[in-house]
């Protein structure tokens, strides 16, 4: 089960980097021109790139059990992509927090 989650996320997300959107127009259709349905898989998965295969390794290292074995409070508290992507941030020694900004000015109008 962890492994659909995690080919799932990676398919949704490496989409970001494909370059090639000429099959824009047919995505999420099969090939006998019907609507794709939900548990049918893409014909040919989109791959992750390098940054995103670095943040599926870390979130698969952060230990995440399978939510649907889970209640549903401890399954909202297991890690996220984001949690992964700040703990890689973290190892590269970049800051993990918001960025500051100059001046904030709060106005009604």
């Amino acid at each position: 089960m962890r492994r659909t989650f995690i080919f799932s996320l990676s398919v949704a997300a490496a989409g970001c980097g494909r370059t090639d959107r000429a099959d824009t127009a047919t995505m999420g259709a099969s090939s006998a021109g019907t609507p794709a349905t939900a548990t049918e898989a893409p014909k040919d998965p989109a791959k992750p790139n390098e940054q995103m295969q670095a943040v599926l390794d870390q979130l698969a290292a952060l230990g995440g059990k399978p939510i649907e074995q889970l209640s549903a409070q401890v399954a909202r508290k297991q890690p996220t992509p984001a949690d992964a992507v700040k703990a890689l941030l973290k190892k590269q020694g970049k800051p993990t927090g918001p960025e500051a900004v100059a001046k904030v000015v709060n106005r009604t109008i």
